[in-house]
């Protein structure tokens, strides 16, 4: 047998390398398993870049155990990245060992730093450690439901620090006198955090924020939360997800404080709030003058009116520059026959179109007959340079029909809104080029996808991606005016219709490498002749 065979190459790699190789495995069950090679094996692991720590490839019942073992083998090697992930119910750490945990994080861990605890870890108190400078760059935290995390005192500094995400988190600031608020930790203590995530804390009740260099802003599920204030001249991205729970009012001793949001951030440019409880005028963004993404919006339509109540309207008519927008569009019915109030018309006489955005995206709720279309194309009507245009439904919505108010004829004939007819007026959208729909369904949706084609003679491609596989779909879309200029493929539960322009296009690109691919199937042909000929002359 040839020695060179049994040659271990990799046993010769210099250990640098080795730590790198270990660091790309992650799991640290499997890497230090690789202490059993060999004499030469059983201390490189200790050294490698990064470790990766799950109960569910760890033995049950003693995974905190193996956490503390492990990095206690490790000792003072520094590494870019420790992930640890306690999801069983069954042999789940001690707050004492989390804090090990931590303490091991800030003095060894120069890049990320992830933990996550599944929701019924053993109760106590998380604290950040507080003793000199902590070296991650990344801390991402899933503390369980009954784990208070106690921030470190101001003289900690994580300037380090650029990505702070907490998920599930209690904090204790409001119900442990003396102990340090987010808002301060994050403005005082983390100089250079860029991006601060915020999911479904308790007890945060309010956010003060000073951060000169945060550049995204998320929150999501603060149900407790009263105010929010912001001031981040560098805060591009803000998103704002179902907070300020309950009503708009809260008491502050014998005072009645309305719940607010504040935010300055004057580089601002993409926008996303939806489900913020608190409406105008106690939410109050500043800098939406340089807005290029706006979402997040919900819009309940009854025909051309569009009911004002929170902050969506404002925040449509305040981002003028917005170039993408995403909202969602529900209907909505009013209280009674006839009663508009808190009701907008906006498709009225002087409303300003929106002339920057060039693409939109809506997800569609259930409407009731001919609503559908007489909610959208007034909304529509005021994106006059809109290019395209994607309108998702949910599935399977069906085609069952949702009765209204105003579809009684007595109440129609009143002047306030007709809904009744299909004429809904000639809107042109001279630039719309791209549609696409998700989740057709049927009766309404025909009228819609009608509409579209009668509005823009500019569209080169509409998908229609079906919910199922509704009945008679090909007669009806053929039945539609403004479609022979044009032609559809059919696809598997997918309808794909392009301008004849484009078909031109394509058959332009795709001509020259169809008369290759003829060119070589004759010279092929040809070449089989002529075998045969020879062979024939041979014999």
């Amino acid at each position: 047998m040839d020695s060179a065979g049994d040659l271990d190459r990799i046993s010769v790699l210099p250990d640098d390398l080795l730590h790198v190789i270990l660091a790309l495995v992650g799991d640290a069950a499997a890497v230090t398993r690789t202490a059993v090679l060999s004499r030469r094996w059983r201390r490189v692991w200790v050294g490698t870049r990064g470790l990766s720590f799950s109960d569910t490839t760890m033995n049950a019942g003693d995974a905190a155990g193996f956490v503390d073992w492990a990095l206690a083998q490790c000792r003072d090697a520094d590494m870019d990245s420790l992930e640890i992930s306690m999801d069983r119910d069954d042999g789940l750490p001690s707050p004492e060992q989390v804090n090990r945990w931590f303490r091991y994080a800030a003095r060894h861990v120069a890049g990320s730093f992830h933990l996550r605890l599944s929701r019924g870890s053993t109760p106590g108190i998380i604290e950040l450690p507080g003793d000199g400078r902590s070296r991650p760059t990344s801390i991402r935290l899933r503390l369980g439901a009954r784990n208070l995390l106690k921030l470190p005192p101001p003289a900690a500094r994580y300037e380090a620090l650029t990505e702070l995400a907490l998920h599930s988190t209690w904090l204790g600031e409001e119900t442990r006198p003396g102990w340090r608020a987010l808002g301060d930790f994050v403005s005082s203590s983390c100089p250079r955090l860029r991006k601060l995530d915020v999911d479904r804390p308790r007890w945060l009740r309010r956010l003060v924020l000073r951060a000169e260099a945060l550049e995204e802003l998320r929150l999501s599920g603060a149900l407790d939360l009263r105010t929010l204030d912001v001031a981040a001249p560098s805060l591009r991205v803000l998103q704002l997800q179902e907070c300020f729970y309950g009503t708009h009012t809260y008491r502050d001793g014998g005072r009645v404080v309305h719940k607010a949001a504040r935010v300055a951030a004057p580089r601002l440019e993409e926008v996303a709030v939806s489900g913020v409880l608190c409406g105008r005028p106690h939410l109050d963004v500043r800098g939406l003058s340089s807005v290029r993404r706006l979402g997040d919006l919900e819009l309940r339509m009854h025909g051309q009116y569009c009911r004002d109540t929170g902050h969506d309207l404002w925040l449509l008519e305040s981002c003028r520059g917005a170039e993408h927008v995403g909202l969602s569009l529900c209907h909505c019915e009013p209280p009674s026959r006839g009663a508009m109030d808190g009701f907008v018309d906006i498709a009225a006489e002087g409303a300003a179109p929106f002339a920057s955005v060039r693409s939109m995206v809506v997800d569609a709720g259930r409407f009731p007959e001919h609503h559908l279309v007489s909610s959208m194309s007034p909304l529509l009507q005021r994106f006059p340079c809109l290019r395209s245009l994607c309108i998702r439904f949910p599935e399977r919505l069906g085609n069952k029909r949702q009765y209204c108010l105003c579809r009684g004829a007595d109440y129609a004939t009143r002047g306030e809104i007709d809904l009744r007819s299909k004429n809904h007026g000639k809107i042109s959208f001279g630039s719309l080029e791209e549609v696409e729909i998700s989740g057709f369904a049927g009766a309404p949706q025909w009228d819609l996808v009608s509409f579209l084609f009668e509005s823009s003679d500019a569209i080169k491609r509409m998908t229609v991606e079906m919910d199922g596989a509704p009945k008679r779909v090909v007669p009806e879309l053929l039945k539609i005016p403004s479609t022979d200029r044009g032609r559809w493929h059919f696809e598997k539960n997918m309808y794909i219709w392009t301008s004849q322009a484009t078909e031109n296009i394509r058959m332009e690109q795709t001509m020259p490498l169809q008369k290759e691919k003829r060119k070589k199937k004759r010279e092929r042909k040809e070449r089989r002749s002529n075998r045969k000929r020879n062979h024939t002359n041979s014999t």
